[in-house]
């Protein structure tokens, strides 16, 4: 288990960007896209990954050697290792991670399948674990203070 903050070591973090090293996924498009933007405009690190095979060109013109692209699907435990693999080689550590990585299927709720919400759901869940589960093993191996925040759809 990663060790909590105090309130008061809360109330002490610095929240700056620079130099700080963030894997993202779903990095090549919507949020995730602008949220690479933004790390790179503050003077992070970037690891961005996405199925997208422009995720190599994306990177490089978006944050020259300050970012890297990850082809992949983020529902493959196997390419979740290759991100934290990639940016602790690349960077020499990992601070952040922000999971983005998501799809969706546009239309009408009351025309959604029920097979397509259980496969939505479950194209959503595993990203946010796999990634939690390797954020915290590596942090813990290099003995990192670090908050780990996570947010997960419920299927009901």
């Amino acid at each position: 288990m990663l060790p909590l903050y105090s309130k008061e070591e809360l109330g002490q973090l610095n929240f700056d960007l620079e130099g700080k090293t963030a894997i993202i996924t779903g990095g090549t498009a919507g949020i995730g896209n602008a949220t690479v933007e933004y790390f790179l405009a503050q003077g992070a690190n970037v690891v961005m990954s996405g199925r997208n095979p422009a995720v190599y060109d994306m990177a490089r013109e978006m944050g020259g050697s300050k970012a890297v692209g990850v082809q992949g699907n983020i529902c493959d435990s196997e390419h979740c290792k290759e991100l934290v693999r990639t940016a602790a080689e690349q960077f020499g550590q990992i601070d952040i991670l922000v999971n983005c990585a998501g799809t969706t299927i546009l239309g009408n709720s009351e025309d959604l399948a029920e097979e397509d919400w259980k496969r939505l759901i479950e194209e959503i869940r595993p990203p946010g674990f796999f990634m939690a589960r390797l954020g915290e093993k590596y942090w813990m191996e290099q003995r990192i203070k670090a908050a780990l925040l996570m947010w997960l759809p419920r299927a009901e």
